[in-house]
């Protein structure tokens, strides 16, 4: 695992919560952003939802946000 990697780990455990992806089975950390909103990202810090080959499970429909 390189330098970067380890860094990222440690970054993402100070200020996400580490669980698995329910979909694929990866490991992700729920992190919380400014506006509360929280999203998955991965060890590599890509929010999981550009990489998950389920992400289209979890997408919510705009009847379910709320929206017309």
């Amino acid at each position: 695992m390189s330098d970067v990697s380890q860094n990222v780990r440690r970054l993402l455990n100070l200020i996400g919560d580490r669980s698995t992806c329910k979909g694929c089975g990866a490991e992700i950390w729920w992190v919380t952003h400014r506006n509360g909103r929280r999203a998955p990202y991965t060890a590599e810090a890509l929010n999981h939802f550009a990489d998950c080959p389920a992400a289209a499970q979890f997408k919510k429909s705009s009847e379910e946000l709320g929206r017309p």
